[in-house]
């Protein structure tokens, strides 16, 4: 019986879904719903988990299509509470009238049931995504920080908010990668005649390597993996600032 109970409220609530819904029903009058992504790197579309987990702000999550979440949450009344306390008390007659069908302990759960209704609503559904202008920045300077610290180091990165007149709004990034940055000729110097016979021992498998784009993680992994062969090689207190690098890009 609880889950044909159970089914029956999942139905009435998609049927409201789609009859009596506005997804823009709890957007202010100055803001906007953000409906889409679209991230174009050097005039092509880009839909890859990487890019997209570059941004700060996502529209809300789709069923077949329909942000049924934020439908969801849009049926949550924002003051339920004080809106329960105003029909109570609206007509004098009705709390007593409650009082003397049922025990005031009926009448509190029954406003305990409603309260938590609502509370369910907001909890299982999904506030609307409002366009943010400098949450929108933050993820231009993202983008341009991956694109740096992946060897394009003359990426230009912009925006456009396209503002809809139903309050609607869809956001467009577009990055200019330039060329990429490729290593050329890689030298080293090591001032301890003792670490550097280790070290020519170990730089063959180097993470830096000659022919390839510059990437700040492979310096960053070659730093760690130096330090701790070094270690592993008896030099036991050395240090990962003792590794430092000189980039040419004359």
């Amino acid at each position: 019986m609880q889950q044909t109970l159970s089914k029956i409220l999942i139905l009435i609530i998609i049927a409201r879904c789609f009859t009596s819904c506005d997804a823009v029903k709890r957007v202010a009058e100055d803001q906007y719903l953000l409906t889409k992504n679209t991230v174009l790197i050097n005039e092509k579309k880009d839909n890859t988990e990487t890019i997209n987990s570059l941004l700060y702000q996502e529209p809300n999550r789709k069923i077949l299509g329909v942000p049924l979440r934020l439908h969801i949450y849009n049926m949550a009344r924002p003051n339920r509470d004080s809106l329960f306390e105003n029909w109570l008390n609206k007509k004098p007659e009705r709390k007593e009238r409650l009082k003397n069908i049922y025990s005031q302990k009926q009448v509190d759960k029954f406003q305990q049931s409603v309260l938590g209704f609502n509370n369910w609503l907001k909890t299982t559904g999904e506030a609307p995504v409002i366009v943010s202008e400098e949450k929108t920045k933050k993820t231009v300077k993202r983008l341009q920080d991956y694109h740096i610290n992946n060897g394009w180091f003359n990426v230009k990165t912009t925006y456009n908010i396209n503002k809809k007149e139903n309050k609607r709004a869809e956001v467009e990034y577009k990055v200019e990668t330039g060329k990429g940055f490729i290593l050329d000729s890689i030298s080293s110097k090591v001032a301890s005649p003792a670490i550097d016979t280790l070290y020519k021992n170990i730089k063959e498998n180097s993470l830096i390597v000659s022919g390839e784009q510059y990437k700040t993680a492979n310096f960053e992994n070659e730093r760690d993996r130096i330090s701790s062969e070094l270690r592993n090689s008896g030099i036991y207190h050395f240090n990962q600032d003792y590794v430092s690098f000189e980039i040419d890009t004359i």
